[in-house]
């Protein structure tokens, strides 16, 4: 999916990864809106998603699927 797409899903409490991103890592939003990360860490929005706003961002995010991980 590609940005967009992702922030979109993302923001639903969906975890997301990304072609870059190790098999065990992904991103969601818990009940209160707030982005963590695979180890329950809550990241900036805003800082996550700038330094993502490059080409290699733009495109290849995915459903995490824990089954496959």
């Amino acid at each position: 999916m590609t940005l967009q797409e992702a922030q979109n899903t993302c923001r639903k409490g969906i975890k997301i990864t990304h072609y870059y991103f190790s098999v065990h890592e992904f991103v969601y939003c818990d009940k209160d809106g707030s982005l963590r990360d695979e180890k329950g860490y809550k990241l900036g929005w805003f800082e996550f998603w700038n330094i993502r706003k490059t080409n290699g961002f733009e495109k290849d995010w995915y459903l995490y699927n824990e089954t496959e991980n």
